[in-house]
């Protein structure tokens, strides 16, 4: 189909998790946030894995659109 497929090593893996916890010891729950310096680490793993999900999606978007085009061709001819 003309569009080379994605590689095992070059997946993206899944989003960072924000820092923090849920504090459940009591009969409700609470949100504990990270530290500053967490959550300043986080925002940059968070924007460098938005960029690298953002180009995978691309690539599994081409490959949509000529699946789309294949099988829209194929219904055509039946």
């Amino acid at each position: 189909m003309g569009v080379t497929p994605p590689e095992s090593k070059t997946l993206v893996g899944p989003r960072p998790v924000a820092p923090g916890y849920q504090d459940c010891r009591y009969d409700s729950c609470n949100f504990v946030p990270g530290t500053a310096e967490e959550n300043a680490a986080w925002n940059i793993a968070d924007a460098a894995w938005k960029v690298a999900n953002d180009k995978q999606r691309a690539s599994y978007q081409k490959l949509d659109e000529k699946i789309a085009a294949f099988n829209a061709n194929l219904r055509s001819r039946m």
